[in-house]
């Protein structure tokens, strides 16, 4: 699925004569199919940029469009819904079911599918996201934090969407979690040609794991473009206040004690692959 904005402004409207522009004049195309992320400080609006989109947050002007279809129209609206997952920062704390298993399966007996469905489906899931089944009869509320993480997005990867909007989905998880998480989410993008739009501040991941990257600040500027153009510019992480990633603060190092060879790399793993073997 294809995300389009035109002319887009993203904020809150205060009451009717205030209004706080977050975003401004928005043109842009998150390609179907690709993995997509919001980049910027806090404050920025990448947060508020991706509530937009999925429309948890109502648009000041400006339009939203899915593979050229306006996202709000009466008309449009249930087949948007039906194709996109959203995940937001700590999705887990609105579990209420008392077992994984019906966690994740309470879209699809919402939408009454039948029981045979249901099991296929999750068996599918099940073996996608590498969850193990002696896990469906525990309570989502006493397992670790990643695994939390990981069913919250089984419940919502069940319903096979086309696009998932997700903001900060790693925050709050140790660095082997995140890992583990964002590698799955990586898998989901390249196997299920699933479309991504992901709001995130660590810059290695937008490095290692994104394909087109959109910049904005507190000044309303905006650019995007090949993470690893952008992210190893220091002319845009000085206008955008962003902090050197850190695989680019080894190579730059690297490349002053005279070892060469180190373009392409987007992650510590291919920078000691490229060192020493």
């Amino acid at each position: 699925m294809e995300i389009t904005l035109k002319n887009l402004n993203a904020g809150y409207i205060i009451n009717k004569k205030e209004k706080n522009i977050i975003t401004e004049n928005l043109n842009y195309t998150f390609e179907s199919g690709k993995f997509h992320f919001l980049a910027g400080v806090s404050g920025s609006g990448k947060s508020t940029l991706l509530e937009t989109m999925c429309l948890l947050i109502k648009r000041i002007s400006g339009e939203v469009l899915f593979d050229n279809k306006l996202i709000d129209d009466k008309k449009n609206l249930k087949e948007f819904r039906n194709s996109s997952g959203i995940m937001l920062q700590y999705t887990e704390k609105q579990f209420f079911n008392n077992t994984i298993k019906e966690e994740i399966v309470f879209n699809l007996k919402r939408n009454k599918l039948d029981n045979k469905e249901i099991n296929k489906k999750l068996k599918e899931v099940l073996y996608l996201l590498n969850i193990d089944k002696k896990l469906l009869k525990a309570s989502p509320f006493e397992i670790s934090g990643g695994q939390k993480r990981t069913i919250a997005l089984a419940s919502i990867i069940i319903t096979s969407p086309k696009i998932l909007f997700l903001d900060e989905p790693t925050a709050g998880l140790d660095f082997e979690s995140k890992n583990i998480f964002m590698k799955t989410i990586k898998e989901l993008n390249k196997n299920s040609n699933i479309t991504i739009i992901q709001s995130s501040h660590i810059l290695d991941d937008i490095i290692e794991y994104g394909d087109n990257v959109f910049i904005v600040n507190k000044n309303k500027k905006y650019t995007y473009g090949k993470p690893k153009d952008l992210l190893f510019s220091k002319s845009i992480l000085e206008e955008y206040n962003l902090i050197e990633p850190e695989i680019y603060k080894y190579i730059e190092e690297l490349k002053k004690l005279g070892i060469g060879n180190l373009d392409n790399i987007s992650n510590s793993n291919e920078l000691i692959q490229r060192i020493f073997y």
